[in-house]
């Protein structure tokens, strides 16, 4: 059967799958690709009947050719964001693939997800966010040969490097942007769907944000929106949302301007205590913004990679214009001065674009240019 491993390289190696990473180790077993169900033949070559016998239950994939263990067959290492891409199509191993060669699949997959990083976000150069890369990465040098590879975050840092990267920073892994993003360089809000706000309404974003925004006018409304994954986080953000609700949503012009107060609660165990999480929050939270308040359950690592909120311990906030373009983001407790600035470029963000009209200036007239043409009678 021309899908099973040839049988010069499985007595050399088979490929154990593991949660993060693919290694190559010496065995003799057969490994079926697709199932990832390995068949133990022993040391002899299997015969066709036995084959055939083994892999009745096995779906029709093709099994992952190798060479010789010696020649030290290359293994790319997962990247957590892309985990709904299978193995098969992430790397191909075969008798024409050169010893440590990746595939342009996975370059273009990594690349892309670094190429969706919002450009604008200013990283905090004492902070450890502006070495991550996608997936929870950071490269490592070997001294020796100079070689650089990946390594998951904690074990390069530690557990508790997002604690470290707070001392170091002051609680602010983001840098306020002195300036509002221009209209040309600002990037759309990333989409989160299925979230569910305080009333039971399930919403998607940044649709929410743009919802009462029918003449998809940039200048018709700025939306505030906090962002927290713990508790610590929220805490911090009501020094954002107080003064701009207390300058901005009390006056004649309070439509155009809203708060959205979005906490995040990644893994499976915090969507089982969900009604404990709703209870929680509002009591946190007046009843007059439960509409406002969204609540999302599950995995929003892509999010948080292109708003660059890899520290989960603290608050994030953003300015969103009228159709959903990202203007301005701070991070940690706001300062009395970052306030103001948050406070001033949001009116700017409301503000009608000035139209320039066009005055006639008066010249003293010039010659007459042209032939008189006399009047027929």
């Amino acid at each position: 059967m021309a899908s099973i491993l040839s049988q010069e390289a499985h007595r050399r190696c088979y490929h154990a799958v593991s949660g993060a990473t693919t290694r190559v180790v010496r065995s003799s077993r057969w490994y079926h690709r697709g199932s990832l169900t390995s068949i133990n033949f022993g040391s002899d070559p299997p015969s066709p009947s036995s084959l055939a016998a083994s892999t009745s239950t096995f779906r029709t994939f093709p099994a992952i050719q190798c060479t010789e263990y010696s020649d030290r067959i290359a293994i790319i290492t997962r990247i957590n964001a892309a985990k709904s891409i299978g193995i098969s199509k992430r790397w191909v191993a075969n008798q024409s693939t050169p010893p440590h060669t990746k595939p342009s699949s996975f370059y273009e997959e990594y690349e892309g997800l670094k190429a969706r990083r919002n450009k604008s976000i200013i990283m905090n150069p004492e902070g450890l966010g502006q070495h991550i890369l996608p997936g929870n990465y950071v490269t490592r040098k070997n001294e020796k040969t100079g070689v650089e590879r990946k390594v998951f975050l904690e074990h390069a840092h530690g557990y508790f490097w997002a604690l470290k990267e707070l001392r170091l920073t002051d609680g602010k892994p983001i840098l306020s942007n002195k300036t509002v993003i221009p209209a040309a360089e600002a990037e759309k809000f990333p989409t989160l769907n299925e979230l569910n706000s305080l009333n039971d309404e399930v919403v998607n974003i940044p649709d929410f944000f743009t919802r009462n925004n029918r003449s998809k006018d940039a200048t018709a409304q700025c939306t505030l929106v906090a962002i927290s994954c713990k508790d610590f986080g929220a805490q911090q953000l009501s020094s954002w949302t107080t003064p701009f609700d207390k300058d901005l949503r009390q006056g004649k012009d309070s439509e155009r301007y809203a708060i959205v107060r979005v906490s995040i609660n990644e893994g499976r165990f915090m969507k089982l205590i969900s009604p404990f999480i709703v209870t929680g929050t509002k009591k946190n939270v007046p009843e007059s913004d439960h509409a406002n308040t969204l609540l999302y359950y599950g995995d929003a690592q892509e999010m948080r990679d292109i708003l660059r909120m890899h520290n989960i311990y603290t608050g994030y906030v953003f300015l969103v214009d009228g159709i959903g373009r990202l203007r301005w983001a701070g991070s940690g407790e706001g300062s009395e001065e970052e306030v103001q600035a948050m406070l001033t470029f949001a009116k700017q963000l409301t503000e009608a674009p000035k139209r320039v009209t066009s005055q006639k200036i008066s010249q003293p007239p010039g010659p007459r240019v042209g032939r008189r043409v006399p009047r027929q009678e």
